[in-house]
């Protein structure tokens, strides 16, 4: 489904973490529906997957705004962070040929980083969920940054922490605004849109697109293994 371009100075990978370490996104939407229902707001499966990606503040803002509501964007976002960690520890599925490949790459001494939108707090349920606590040299969330992804500062900075430049680093995303993050920190993408997704013509800006993780993960193996 595509062409990498130029994949020969790759030295590190960063891995997103909703929807492609562990399925989370579903949760995600589960969680936003839920709680927005309490504030007589009837989002749909749409408006969730529409809003993937971003950080949970700025997705409570932005349906603040498309339902005309005026919400407690601090409070909202903590009960659907809560409400998420909770299904997390409850309902979490790693999504393993993710997790496989990132054991393997930490065996290979390849440096790893988490790059996501999510707050730590989710990040550290993620991990422990999927027994990756010690896997990656370097975790950044977008919690306290001015902008989550699309803006392309998560993967600036987990590139910075790996001291390794973006060019030199691989991306691994799921969500068109985590891959419009990577592309704009100039690192090489490689995307696996969720099902609901995958038809959207502008994931064509990644380096690479697979359809499923487990070609994905081969793929990536032939570079780094």
């Amino acid at each position: 489904m595509g062409i990498f371009r130029n994949m020969s100075q790759l030295e590190a990978v960063v891995f997103d973490m909703d929807g492609v370490l562990i399925d989370s996104e579903p949760l995600w939407r589960k969680a936003e529906i839920a709680v927005m229902a309490q504030y007589g707001i009837q989002l749909t499966e749409a408006d969730c997957i529409r809003l993937m990606g971003l950080r949970t503040d700025e997705v409570v803002k932005q349906i603040a705004v498309d339902f005309g509501q005026s919400l407690d964007i601090g409070k909202v976002s903590h009960e659907i962070i809560e409400s998420v960690c909770d299904l997390i520890k409850k309902e979490g599925r790693a999504i393993q040929p993710f997790c496989k490949l990132a054991v393997d790459l930490k065996n290979r001494q390849i440096p790893l980083a988490v790059a996501t939108s999510s707050p730590m707090q989710v990040v550290e349920a993620v991990l422990e969920r999927t027994g990756l606590t010690a896997v990656f040299k370097i975790l950044v969330s977008a919690e306290h940054f001015p902008f989550g992804k699309p803006h392309p500062q998560v993967y600036i900075e987990a590139c910075a922490g790996l001291q390794i430049p973006a060019t030199n680093c691989l991306a691994i995303e799921d969500s068109l605004n985590g891959t419009l993050a990577a592309k704009a920190a100039r690192m090489k993408v490689l995307s696996v849109p969720e099902k609901e997704t995958l038809g959207n013509k502008a994931f064509g800006i990644a380096d690479y697109l697979f359809q499923e993780p487990t070609e994905a993960c081969n793929f990536v193996r032939s570079l780094f293994l």
